[in-house]
């Protein structure tokens, strides 16, 4: 918290020839410049704008936390803001604003765990099987994100069915350090113990690096009866050199994976 209050400080305006903005901080800041920068979710600002009274939100919230000895997590650890997210989203996001959702076999059913998602990008709402699709912005709530480390989870179907196609999505947005899977291993199991290899999908050469995009690993032209999947994402890892921070943990996203898709 204190580095945050030092960085906030350091990035303060400072001017006497306009002491309209000395002791403000303009929109956005890029530490790697070590100016201000412009930010493509702006719409009619730029990053130089300022208003007296105003200021980023973030900024008070680390000033005041730094005042009362605590952190973002510690304050938020027993939120359970989560229970409304399912009643307030058709209010926040009306169903004509959103894509329509996809119908398929897993849609509403459980996931089980085996690596648990980071907290910064959690299953809110069982969203990986709940028929919505994140697109290529890491910024809609359905994608559900692993640092560092392998996906490994499995969906109970409730019921054995036949199967003959699944998905994964998965996100590809390079510059945010989110890299696809290098491969995606899909197992199957009529009583959720013993499992069986049933496809394995590597990612294709190209999709290593390119714009921000979503990536399906599917297999088709299955035919095999299951009530359980397993589904394991391998992740890259360390992110190699060539890439936006190198040297450091890959992120790995996954936003809904498709039984049998309509």
């Amino acid at each position: 918290m204190n580095k945050l209050a030092e960085f906030l400080c350091r990035i303060q305006v400072r001017s006497e020839s306009l002491p309209m903005v000395d002791g403000g901080w303009f929109r956005a800041f890029d530490y790697e410049r070590w100016e201000p920068w412009g930010s493509n979710a702006d719409a009619g600002w730029g990053a130089w704008a300022i208003e007296s009274g105003w200021t980023q939100g973030w900024i008070t919230s680390v000033l005041a936390m730094r005042q009362m000895n605590t952190s973002l997590w510690e304050l938020t650890q027993k939120s359970t803001i989560e229970r409304h997210h399912k009643d307030l989203r058709a209010s926040m996001l009306p169903a004509h604003k959103l894509p329509a959702p996809i119908a398929h076999a897993a849609v509403g059913k459980p996931v089980a765990y085996e690596t648990p998602p980071s907290d910064q990008y959690p299953d809110r709402a069982n969203d990986l099987t709940d028929g919505f699709l994140g697109g290529a912005s890491l910024g809609h709530s359905t994608w559900v994100g692993w640092q560092g480390q392998n996906a490994a989870f499995t969906i109970d179907l409730g019921e054995p069915l036949r199967i003959t196609q699944l998905g994964t999505n998965c996100l590809r947005a390079l510059s945010a350090g989110i890299h696809l899977p290098t491969k995606v291993r899909y197992s199957v199991s009529t009583d959720g113990e013993a499992f069986r290899e049933l496809a394995v999908v590597e990612r294709p050469a190209g999709e290593s690096r390119g714009a921000d995009a979503a990536h399906r690993f599917a297999a088709s032209n299955l035919n095999v009866t299951a009530r359980f999947i397993r589904v394991e994402a391998e992740s890259v890892g360390t992110i190699p050199e060539g890439f936006n921070a190198a040297g450091t943990e890959a992120w790995l996203f996954i936003d809904e994976v498709l039984v049998n898709e309509d």
